[in-house]
């Protein structure tokens, strides 16, 4: 197989979508999860894995997201689940348990 030659690679060069924050989402906008995927995050002393979605609004605009631990406990599975999930984001919350914590806040719904 030749090495392709520099014009070739970047014409072909895929266009990597960014993983976003998911306090950079838009708030207030309904989403279609489309899939769920992890990433191992080893470090030297705990390895962790950090879950993201690629999600779409009614317009079109897709965006790659970061998940908030709870929503990740929710679309775990999402692969397996027959059902497609729509959330929306609601902005950063105070915790009614501990006000010296905040969390974002979304809603789920699956049709």
């Amino acid at each position: 197989m030749a090495f392709p030659t520099v014009e070739e690679f970047e014409q072909n060069i895929e266009q990597i979508t960014p993983i976003i924050k998911w306090r950079e989402l838009p708030e207030s906008v309904i989403y279609h999860v489309k899939s769920v995927g992890e990433i191992d995050t080893p470090s030297k002393f705990v390895s962790t894995t950090a879950m993201f979605a690629e999600v779409q609004d009614r317009t079109g605009n897709s965006y790659k997201t970061w998940l908030p631990a709870r929503l990740c406990v929710e679309l775990k599975d999402y692969a397996w689940n027959s059902r497609e999930a729509f959330v929306r984001p609601n902005g950063l919350k105070q915790s009614q348990k501990n006000h010296e914590t905040q969390f974002y806040d979304y809603d789920i719904i699956w049709r």
